[in-house]
């Protein structure tokens, strides 16, 4: 018998062993911004950081933050890969396997 996850008598599933990888990207934030994703319309170079004032605080722990939303602002197409944690209400992003900041 397979599990079906949609079964309204299904209370809670829970992953065991490897959690599933998911890939996302800026594509859509970009289109909202009047950007198409396929051109690029700012090099690395020319880039302006674009922050909120409530991430100054701490912005190491705001980074991606940061980073996703000045991409959003310039043009740039930004995709990242992550796992799920077992607590969905935290993320923890990595880059070259460095922890670089939770987002909540």
């Amino acid at each position: 018998m397979a599990l079906i996850l949609s079964d309204p008598l299904l209370l809670e599933t829970e992953w065991k062993g490897v959690l599933p990888v998911t890939t996302e990207s800026n594509a859509d934030a970009l289109r909202q911004h009047g950007f198409d994703p396929d051109v690029l319309t700012c090099s690395l170079g020319d880039m302006v950081l674009v922050e909120e004032k409530m991430w100054t605080n701490d912005r190491r722990t705001a980074a991606f933050a940061i980073l996703q939303n000045t991409c959003n602002l310039n043009g740039l197409l930004l995709k990242w890969t992550f796992q799920n944690l077992k607590n969905a209400a935290t993320k923890n992003y990595k880059y070259e396997a460095k922890p670089l900041g939770k987002y909540k």
